[in-house]
């Protein structure tokens, strides 16, 4: 009867898939955390558009200062809105990178797992080809030994 192969690190490895999953999740938060980001500087970038085709209008018919005044500090602030949105895309997108290196290194390690268990089970399948045949040989010795 041939006996079942039973690696002895399998619950390492399910351990590494199980971080692999856990990095694949983190990575995901972590990209849907910088698309927020860029979503709103999209919004602020349309806004300033806006304010800037606001104030062409406004410089086409009759001047008025405070209309003016009013949108030049509504561009100003927009603009530090802005700048502030990219020093957060900016970490954002240092936090994915270093979630994807984490998740990199996970499946390096499960492939290393993957490898040897591989390795492993040929060897188990070699010995048990060599068993088989020693009992081969020996019941064909019996039976010449018998006839």
């Amino acid at each position: 009867m041939a006996k079942r192969f039973v690696w002895r690190l399998e619950t390492v490895l399910k351990s590494k898939l199980r971080i692999e999953e856990q990095r694949q999740q983190d990575l995901g938060r972590a990209i849907a955390k910088m698309n927020v980001q860029q979503t709103e500087r999209n919004r602020i970038i349309d806004l300033q558009m806006r304010c800037r085709q606001d104030l062409k209008q406004l410089q086409t018919g009759r001047l008025n200062i405070t209309d003016l005044a009013q949108i030049n500090t509504h561009l100003e602030i927009l603009d530090q809105q802005c700048r502030s949105v990219e020093k957060r895309i900016k970490d954002a997108q240092k936090n994915v990178d270093a979630t994807r290196e984490k998740l990199a290194q996970a499946v390096r390690e499960r492939q290393v797992l993957e490898n040897l268990k591989s390795q492993d089970y040929k060897m188990f399948q070699k010995a048990e080809r060599k068993r088989d045949q020693m009992m081969m040989d020996e019941l064909a010795a019996r039976r010449k030994w018998y006839e």
